[in-house]
């Protein structure tokens, strides 16, 4: 994953923020002519992986949630539950190399009258964070205008819902100051919600990161290691790497044989079934695709993609399962779970992100991303403790102005009715 240009926020020992500016591209040619082509079918969204590779690797965006085989992946469970349109926006050189410099992986709900980004739509499925435009930083400014033309002709008759985009998001240049056709004005956008994602920094290795948590987190994540050790000898970790099946669609037998523990942990802790069916098979088709994708991925490691299971068993028992995606220099946490049962002084969970987390440092990776959310009690959120840094995202709508309005009333009401019910 490229990291000259991402954005971030560092948190300093008062818990106060400080953002890190943006590099800028300094070789954008003057009025590079584009081409534009609508991707609709399924046929193109496959023949565009390769480039979208290469266009991902060159941009600034989250290289997880933005690449094919997650968006892919998302397309092939939810387009027909949720009777949905392909509506992928691809910018090209309109010269003889035809590269692509910008894409922008949208959808249509007609139902809602909605566009959004693939995998963010006001419906829950799985959540996909860090959205984003995809766009070569040498065209930063032609590709945004000429995407911001195309998207004003398509506002007039529709909303846009960006969900989960950081904050310096190119999505939020292309609807800034958007020109509608039929000469109706967009207001601004609506913010529906905002949260936070949370990172660890791993560049200055383990021992320096356990040396900077609070005390409580510290005896959690590293100290318990002793005691397990004591009263518990023979506890191991160990990885298994999750390979597909050629990217066909099947399920992945490796993803799935981990099903049964992972949902008798969250039966324990949330009182529901690891995923359901159709996360299940999301998650599966996503590892099926990228082999596919990381054979584009050979001289472009940064975008690669690692989808891995880290094991923690006692006496061939598992008691802590963690399911993360390594992309370039980033490791995300995907899904945890573990037996709440096992001992009241351990907190299992938190001392297998701690290895987890050494083993992202010892493997030389950048970070370690907890993503956006809280633990079972938002108030006491685990990944807040644990951060070393942190992104603000947030899920936002812009309309024209005569649905402005209504979608502002809407917003103001359901609002209302939350500070009410607290």
């Amino acid at each position: 994953m490229s990291t000259s240009t991402k954005p971030e926020t560092r948190m300093s020992g008062t818990g106060d923020s400080t953002p890190v500016p943006r590099l800028k591209s300094i070789s954008e040619p003057a009025q590079q002519a584009l081409m534009l082509k609508v991707i609709t079918t399924e046929v193109d969204f496959d023949q565009l992986a390769a480039d979208w590779a290469n266009l991902l690797h060159r941009s600034s965006c989250d290289a997880l949630f933005n690449s094919w085989p997650w968006q892919r992946a998302w397309w092939q469970v939810w387009s027909q539950k949720l009777d949905l349109q392909l509506h992928l926006v691809a910018t090209y050189l309109d010269d003889d190399t035809e590269r692509l410099v910008g894409l922008l992986p949208v959808c249509f709900s007609p139902r809602d009258k909605v566009y959004a980004f693939l995998g963010a739509l006001p419906r829950a499925t799985f959540r996909s964070e860090l959205l984003d435009a995809l766009i070569d930083p040498d065209y930063e400014a032609t590709v945004v205008a000429r995407l911001r033309t195309y998207l004003g002709g398509l506002m007039a008759g529709a909303d846009f819902f960006a969900a989960d985009v950081p904050r310096h998001a190119s999505i939020g240049k292309i609807l800034k100051g958007l020109p509608v056709s039929g000469g109706a004005m967009i207001l601004g956008h609506l913010t529906m919600t905002e949260d936070t994602v949370y990172e660890v920094d791993c560049q200055g290795g383990f021992m320096a990161y356990v040396s900077g948590l609070g005390k409580n987190s510290r005896l959690k994540l590293f100290n318990r290691r002793s005691y397990l050790q004591q009263h518990y000898p023979g506890t191991s970790v160990h990885e298994r790497e999750l390979v597909g099946s050629e990217g066909d669609g099947a399920a992945s037998s490796g993803f799935l044989a981990f099903q049964p523990e992972f949902d008798r942990f969250h039966q324990l802790r949330w009182n529901k079934p690891f995923l359901g069916q159709d996360g299940l098979s999301f998650q599966s088709r996503f590892i099926d695709l990228c082999q596919r994708w990381n054979g584009f991925c050979a001289d472009i490691p940064a975008v690669a993609i690692k989808p891995v299971v880290s094991v923690m068993t006692h006496q061939e028992r598992t008691i802590s399962l963690l399911y993360d995606v390594v992309v370039g220099d980033t490791r995300y946490n995907m899904q945890m779970g573990f037996a709440e049962d096992f001992d009241k002084k351990l907190s299992l969970g938190t001392l297998h992100l701690g290895y987890a987390i050494e083993a992202a440092c010892e493997a030389g990776l950048r970070q370690y991303s907890f993503l956006a959310g809280s633990g079972r009690l938002a108030e006491a959120s685990y990944k807040a403790h644990l951060a070393t840094h942190t992104h603000p995202i947030s899920s936002s709508c812009t309309a024209a102005k005569h649905r402005f309005i209504r979608l502002a009333a809407r917003d103001l009401a359901r609002r209302i009715y939350q500070s009410i019910r607290r």
